[in-house]
């Protein structure tokens, strides 16, 4: 009844006809704090609580977290601490109490309290195992939060959109990009990029790690879902990406200090090159890369292209570059590629780390879906100039 009449009615009107009622109830007033804490009135939720305790009645696994959560709206850590000797007086050993103390001192950053009594929990739920994380995370203990979402996967406990949040807003440090890129794959696979919550996590992390490239790449991901938050969040992530790129302008301005001469110099050079022609194609003729190979000779042979050998031309210019005839080692081109690409060796041990990865394949699709689009067509080919 209490319920429906704060619901119709407001909690005002509720609270009205509560006191009229001079309910002894346990459930009646475990309803009326819940529904103080629910509108905002958190200060009247711990004062009923108060009322409760003067008349002795026993309060149950339904007042305990309400009331705990109206400590933390409020900031009391202190009766938050009496709530909890409540809750030891009265044996509750519900998981609801027991995770609504994890997290009571998780809010607190008291972690050696919180990860006390989530240990000692016979039982975990999804709530528990993201309260603790997300305590961790706002102590800026990044190692045990991960460990405790590792654990959490080990296990195969269910993982939900806030767990997934608190796990992002960890990884939005610089150089942990490589494990935002596995999280960010843990969401794709199991379909949480369309949850709003998790698509502006993720948006908010790259911006934080400056990838404004892969908040893109999220933010695009959701599709048609996407809500005021969302869009807040990708524009925040633009902004911080142009404050970055002007910020970087401003360091490379010349001082002051230069002296007219030198700008002047520096104007007469870029005034120089907006006069310089373009850059004349020069033709070559299949009896000219011949002369210049000498006959295509071995000792000219660079190696293998995807389309035929390469040899190594110097022309009568004194220039030199790589020429790439048409002798087909293969008749698919595919099967080709792979073959050669399979056989290069880098001389740099370090491999790029997957935000670069992710980035560059972004960027190339992008570039040859320019080249492809265009009109009239580009025709990239195995010609490179030395």
């Amino acid at each position: 009844m209490l319920q429906t009449f704060s619901k119709f009615h407001g909690f005002k009107e509720a609270l009205t006809f509560f006191n009229y009622l001079s309910c002894t109830n346990v459930a009646c007033w475990s309803t009326i704090i819940s529904g103080a804490v629910k509108t905002g009135e958190s200060c009247v939720a711990l004062n009923l609580f108060r009322q409760m305790l003067r008349a002795y009645l026993m309060p149950n696994s339904y007042t305990f977290p309400s009331v705990l959560t109206a400590c933390c709206i409020l900031k009391d850590m202190q009766m938050g601490k009496v709530v909890h000797g409540c809750v030891v007086k009265c044996c509750a050993t519900d998981i609801f109490v027991k995770t609504a103390i994890v997290d009571f001192y998780a809010k607190f950053r008291c972690m050696d309290e919180a990860f006390r009594e989530f240990s000692h929990m016979s039982v975990h739920n999804v709530v528990s195992w993201t309260a603790i994380i997300s305590g961790f995370v706002l102590d800026n203990d990044i190692f045990s939060a991960l460990k405790l979402f590792n654990d959490m996967r080990q296990i195969g406990e269910e993982i939900n959109s806030y767990t997934l949040t608190s796990v992002l807003s960890a990884c939005a440090k610089p150089g942990m990009i490589d494990l935002a890129v596995q999280i960010h794959s843990l969401i794709l696979k199991l379909g949480f990029y369309l949850y709003l919550n998790v698509g502006a996590a993720l948006i908010n992390m790259y911006a934080k790690m400056g990838e404004v490239e892969l908040s893109e790449l999220a933010f695009n991901e959701m599709e048609n879902k996407k809500d005021q938050g969302t869009w807040a969040a990708i524009l925040s992530s633009f902004a911080q990406w142009v404050e970055s790129a002007v910020s970087t302008s401003n360091s490379l301005t010349p001082s002051p200090s230069f002296s007219s001469s030198s700008t002047a110099t520096i104007s007469k050079k870029q005034n120089n090159k907006e006069k310089e022609k373009p850059i004349k194609i020069q033709h070559f003729h299949y009896s000219d890369l011949e002369a210049a190979t000498n006959g295509f000779s071995e000792r000219k042979l660079l190696g293998k292209g995807s389309h035929g050998y390469v040899y190594k031309a110097v022309m009568v210019s004194s220039s030199s570059f790589a020429s790439a005839p048409e002798f087909i080692i293969s008749n698919n081109e595919v099967d080709n590629e792979i073959d050669i690409l399979s056989k290069i060796q880098s001389n740099n041990s370090k491999l790029p780390n997957w935000g670069r990865r992710v980035r560059l394949a972004l960027q190339t699709a992008k570039e040859i879906d320019t080249l492809h689009s265009s009109t009239p067509l580009v025709i990239h080919r195995n010609q490179q100039m030395f």
